[in-house]
């Protein structure tokens, strides 16, 4: 019997998940102006609350589950021409997930967030189109 073998995003790459997911919910915060709720909680955004630590350790766990056992993702995070392309297709999947995340959890954060978010707007492919427009 084969064993299988196993890969690690953060050994294989320059990417660290609990980063770019940090860095995804605090962007869907911002999109909002308010804190997503943390579901232990009771669900409801806290005055001065800090970013629900349960989001971001969901984000970077799935994508490293994802990363282990999906030769089709871990192809699209390893971009051997472009490094960047990689993390950035990673922010992607990571604000879908976000997305989905919020349906289940919290529908009414999630209505808040611009038409489409995590499906068809993606604030960091709106990024790289105002980099690249500005060239």
């Amino acid at each position: 019997m084969k064993k299988q073998k196993k890969h690690d995003i953060e050994a294989e790459t320059a990417i660290i998940p609990w980063i770019v997911a940090e860095s995804v919910v605090e962007t869907a915060e911002h999109l909002i102006g308010t804190h997503i709720p943390d579901v232990r909680r009771g669900g409801e955004a806290l005055e001065g609350a800090q970013i629900p630590d349960e989001a971001i350790e969901y984000l970077a766990e799935y994508a490293r589950d994802i990363y282990q056992n999906n030769t089709e993702f871990r192809r699209k995070i390893r971009s051997p021409r472009d490094p960047a392309r990689g993390r950035d297709q990673l922010y992607v999947f990571m604000e879908h997930w976000l997305a989905s995340y919020l349906k289940k959890r919290a529908p009414r954060i999630l209505k808040k967030l611009p038409g489409g978010y995590g499906w068809n707007y993606s604030p960091t492919v709106e990024a790289q189109r105002a980099r690249k427009g500005a060239r």
